[in-house]
């Protein structure tokens, strides 16, 4: 069970999209933030993309341990993974906010 490999109970995951004939798997992060009128707000956004980043490593955890073997999915199955941020305006906010990089060695750090 998923509680046996000590996933909190009230996880959440937005999406999960399986396309079986590409053997991948997709999930989807929403993540709102607030703004300060219409300024941007950058540690709102980084704090959104931080816990985004968080429950998408959850996610793979999840992918590896429990979903691949329950469903008996070959080793060529791969999941990707999407943060989407439905509140901005133009990408110079997530430019100023977060960089790519940081987002990945963030996920990394999370193993």
């Amino acid at each position: 069970s998923l509680l046996t490999i000590g996933v909190n109970r009230n996880l959440e995951l937005d999406f999960i999209l399986a396309l079986k004939s590409a053997r991948i798997m997709i999930q989807f992060e929403v993540k709102a933030y607030s703004m300060e009128g219409k300024k941007s707000n950058p540690k709102g956004l980084e704090d959104a993309v931080n816990l985004a980043a968080k429950q998408l490593k959850e996610g793979d955890r999840i992918f590896e341990e429990v979903i691949k073997p329950a469903a008996q999915l070959s080793p060529d199955w791969k999941k990707v993974n999407v943060i989407c941020l439905p509140n901005i305006i133009n990408t110079e906010q997530v430019e100023q906010a977060v960089k790519k990089d940081d987002v990945r060695s963030k996920m990394n750090s999370m193993k």
